[in-house]
């Protein structure tokens, strides 16, 4: 008779999860490549911008900064990555027709003799992609949490990014942004300081930007791997105990 105890403890150390979970908080980064930009914390490497940075989040943005972030690990483990605090602000602008609604004057210009007006942009989404051996295993597109002071917040994505090698986060920006209107509140008033005599090129759903387009920021993210030398002797174990058991049967019958 074979002790069915015996075979799921097998069975338990060959497939079980020998997780080493942890947070990469980007507070004790370690600066690998300064012209590459390339980062390293709890054995991952990874792309953080060096312009504007801080020591202490992932900071994505265009204004000399990078737009996507790559992740692998050092010793070239599978990882998962299960939640993230996120944050992001935007400076992009879009050309609406007519003047400002709320009859400010505020963001008015003109386009080819038309009045138009500026719009904030608000709606800024950022990309996440999971890879493994090459091949995309998972994608999230999702908004950034935006807004004048925004507050990071915690996303969980449960499984969707477990056991990959590679892990990429990018902003996304609307193509063909090549224009930067600097302050765009310090444009000339006219004679009469009433209204903006600025004539700009940005027709009805264009896009410009301010000193820069956007910025997408992780505060940290929460990641898990499974230790390889740990796992491969219990595998070597498992299948000698499975042998053994079958000898076992082979015997008694």
């Amino acid at each position: 008779m074979v002790r069915t105890p015996l075979l799921a403890s097998v069975f338990g150390m060959v497939f079980a999860s020998d997780i080493s979970a942890g947070t990469i908080t980007f507070d004790d980064a370690e600066i690998l490549d300064f012209d590459d930009e390339t980062f390293t914390e709890l054995g991952f490497t990874f792309g953080n911008s060096i312009a504007y940075y801080e020591g202490t989040q992932l900071y994505l943005h265009d204004d000399n900064g990078l737009l996507t972030s790559i992740f692998t690990r050092d010793d070239g483990r599978l990882f998962s990555v299960r939640a993230g605090e996120v944050s992001g602000y935007s400076r992009l602008y879009k050309g609406v027709s007519g003047p400002n609604p709320d009859g400010s004057g505020e963001l008015d210009y003109s386009n080819g003799g038309n009045p138009m007006h500026l719009e904030l942009e608000e709606d800024i989404y950022y990309q996440l992609e999971g890879y493994r051996n090459g091949s995309l295993v998972s994608s999230l597109t999702s908004l950034i949490p935006t807004g004048l002071f925004p507050s990071f917040q915690q996303t969980k994505w449960g499984g969707s990014f477990a056991d990959i090698d590679t892990f990429v986060i990018s902003l996304l920006l609307p193509p063909g942004i090549t224009s930067y209107a600097g302050d765009l509140y310090n444009w000339p008033w006219d004679g009469n300081g009433s209204q903006y005599i600025a004539s700009l090129p940005f027709g009805p759903g264009e896009y410009l930007c301010e000193e820069w387009c956007a910025g997408l920021q992780f505060d940290s993210l929460r990641v898990s791997t499974v230790p390889l030398p740990a796992t491969l002797p219990l595998l070597g174990a498992g299948f000698v105990a499975m042998g053994l058991i079958g000898l076992r049967r082979r015997k008694r019958s």
